[in-house]
């Protein structure tokens, strides 16, 4: 064998082997270090990613064990974020993903006392330093055929009422396909959720982000009104013993100018609703109500109710000695209930 093509064929198996060990070992390895030497600098809890690992052939790159917070009681966390590049995007100009999936991702959203939200808490970030203003320029080329949420969960706690609302939406899951920055593309998509106590959240879509634009259906299912009620109760004298909720709607969103909301085909059914004084008297009981056909128009702030059935309504009143209703009573003598100690 001539040495010259020795040589070549020795430098070639060279530049491959240097190829995979850079690909492999050395480009994972500086972007773990640097990934998290920045969550250390930044963030105001412990925070870390566990490995970085990439595939210099097939371009796919796994993200592997984020956390933020404390062992235990994380904020923000997921088990994998993988991501797989097209080669395209060298002549393409674009950035094209194939696919991008996140594992079981899982989030606490907490608002404290004062209102304050502790996502805002997690990072102390340095101050922005003024830009002069630009022309509008176009968004960042970049394309994604399917972005995918498996198993998810969110941890919702809100502490400003009097009494703490807490529950978990979990599992959840979202599909976005053919996601795109250039103009007058449309990407569908679908989200999918179990929330306390067994309710249902559905929502499919369009999604346009070059003019920003969304429209299809949503709806909720089965969602106990005792998880919300305390932000009713901070407001008026009614005490909730059970009811149930359920609503869905075709909806058209459009923010390219202004915000325009178009909700069409809403539908409400409200079950097995009881309601008491603060005493424990009871003031309504109703089997079901439904609304059904009725439409909404942000824009022209009209509203349309098709249809309303109710069944099982029964209500209590009584005239006091004074000659005022016991419901006229109730109202004007509201207060504020004290804050109850979180559990």
């Amino acid at each position: 064998m001539p040495k010259g093509l020795i040589r070549a064929i020795g430098t070639l198996v060279l530049l491959f082997l240097l190829y995979c060990l850079l690909g492999f070992l050395i480009l994972p390895g500086i972007a773990l270090r640097v990934a998290n030497q920045q969550l250390a600098q930044y963030a105001t809890v412990p925070a870390h990613i566990e490995r970085i690992e990439l595939n210099p052939f097939s371009l796919e790159l796994n993200v592997w064990g984020l956390r933020i917070g404390a062992p235990g009681q994380e904020q923000v966390a997921f088990e994998r974020l993988y991501a797989n590049l097209e080669l395209d995007s060298l002549w393409t100009r674009q950035l094209h993903l194939a696919d991008v999936q996140l594992d079981k991702p899982h989030g606490e959203v907490v608002f404290a006392e004062d209102g304050s939200l502790n996502l805002t808490r997690l990072f102390k970030l340095p101050p922005s330093q003024p830009q002069p203003e630009q022309p509008d320029s176009k968004p960042f080329p970049l394309r994604i055929q399917r972005i995918a949420l498996s198993q998810g969960s969110v941890h919702f706690q809100d502490n400003r009422p009097s009494e703490q609302v807490d529950f978990v939406f979990d599992p959840l899951g979202f599909e976005l396909n053919n996601l795109s920055t250039l103009p007058d593309s449309g990407a569908q998509m679908t989200l999918s959720g179990t929330g306390p106590h067994g309710g249902k959240l559905d929502w499919k879509g369009d999604l346009s982000l070059t003019p920003l634009a969304s429209s299809g259906s949503l709806s909720i299912q089965g969602i106990p009104l005792k998880a919300w009620w305390p932000y009713v109760r901070d407001n008026v004298p009614l005490e909730l013993q059970k009811g149930i909720l359920s609503v869905a709607t075709d909806y058209k969103l459009d923010l390219s100018k202004d915000t325009q909301l178009l909700l069409e085909k809403t539908s409400a059914n409200l079950r097995d609703l009881d309601l008491k004084s603060p005493a424990g008297k009871p003031l309504v009981t109703l089997a079901s109500l439904d609304v059904a056909e009725t439409s909404m128009d942000l824009a022209k702030r009209e509203v349309v109710v098709g249809q309303i059935r109710s069944q099982g309504l029964e209500t209590w009143a009584a005239r006091e000695k004074d000659g005022q209703l016991d419901w006229q009573k109730l109202f004007a003598d509201f207060q504020k209930p004290a804050r109850k100690p979180a559990p």
